[in-house]
């Protein structure tokens, strides 16, 4: 009965900590809904050591809703929530589509990308570090329940502070992985709903693809 007790009072701790794993990834997750608005600044990584490829570039988001409008360095792809335009910056070109429920991909619906839901996912605290900027970052791992999803594993970083997201890392299956390191968010943003529309007007040298 001692041993028994002893055993149980030395997994307390190890029991509170992964409670607080749901608790805090509830209220990031939470915050992150509540925002009616937002704009991100981040750094796409992808790295793949089979095929020895490692590229980065610059991006930014902008969400309202379900709307969203996503920047690259050559294209930029606009979403009012009906219709898509992915905007080919370096030939001119822009394309217009109604958006699959079958597509499959980080930034299919961006306005999914910071839901982690526990019913999706196993998710363990792996514990505390000094961020980049000498601020308390909270490291968590996820693993799909889906055995489908085309990754196995989520790394997420938190600032513990704000519980704003630091850097999400996606491990993939075939051995390529992308990190999205956050290097700017603001919930105060406040966009009109022309900014998730693509004006061709505004373009009048592209050309425009219809495929609706």
């Amino acid at each position: 009965m001692k041993k028994m007790l002893l055993t149980s009072i030395a997994l307390l701790p190890v029991l509170g900590f992964a409670q607080n794993a749901g608790s805090t990834l509830e209220k990031f997750m939470a915050q992150m809904k509540s925002f009616k608005t937002v704009s991100i600044d981040f750094e796409y990584h992808y790295e793949n050591a089979t095929e020895k490829a490692d590229s980065r570039q610059q991006g930014s988001l902008l969400l309202m809703d379900k709307m969203y409008r996503l920047e690259w360095e050559a294209s930029a792809v606009y979403y009012n929530g009906q219709l898509r335009w992915t905007y080919f910056k370096d030939i001119g070109e822009v394309t217009i589509n109604t958006p699959s429920i079958m597509e499959d991909g980080i930034f299919s619906d961006p306005s999914m990308l910071f839901s982690f839901e526990e019913k999706d996912y196993h998710h363990k605290l792996r514990g505390e570090r000094t961020g980049a900027n000498g601020k308390a970052v909270v490291e968590f791992d996820l693993s799909p329940k889906d055995k489908n999803a085309g990754y196995t594993r989520i790394n997420l970083q938190l600032e513990k502070d704000t519980l704003l997201p630091v850097s999400i890392k996606y491990y993939g299956k075939n051995s390529g992985n992308v990190t999205i390191k956050i290097q700017k968010i603001d919930p105060a943003v406040k966009p009109a709903p022309a900014d998730f529309i693509f004006d061709a007007k505004k373009h009048p040298d592209v050309e425009v693809i219809d495929m609706r």
